[in-house]
C-alpha cells in the first residue's frame, strides 16, 4: 500500500514538473521560477520512482522459515 502512494507521489511530481517546465518557465512563485523549480520536482519525482520501483523489485514474496528448511538438501 506505501508503496503504491510513493509511485503515486513520484508520478504527481514528474507531471506537476512537467507541466511546470513546459508551460509556465517565467511564472514567479515567491521567489521561484516556474521553469527551474519544474526542473527540480521532476529529477526529485523521478528519482522517487526509480528508487520505488528497484525497492518493489528486490522484495520478492515472503517466505517463512520452515519452507527455507524445506529447500536444502539433506545430507
Amino acid at each position: 500500500m506505501v508503496t503504491n502512494i510513493k509511485l503515486a507521489v513520484g508520478a504527481a511530481a514528474v507531471l506537476a514538473g512537467v507541466v511546470l517546465m513546459a508551460f509556465f518557465w517565467d511564472l514567479e512563485f515567491f521567489w521561484f521560477q516556474g521553469g527551474p523549480l519544474g526542473l527540480v520536482l521532476t529529477l526529485l519525482g523521478g528519482w522517487d520512482l526509480v528508487e520505488t520501483i528497484r525497492k518493489k523489485e528486490r522484495v520478492g514474496p515472503a517466505r517463512d522459515r520452515s519452507s527455507v528448511e524445506q529447500d536444502r538438501p539433506k545430507e
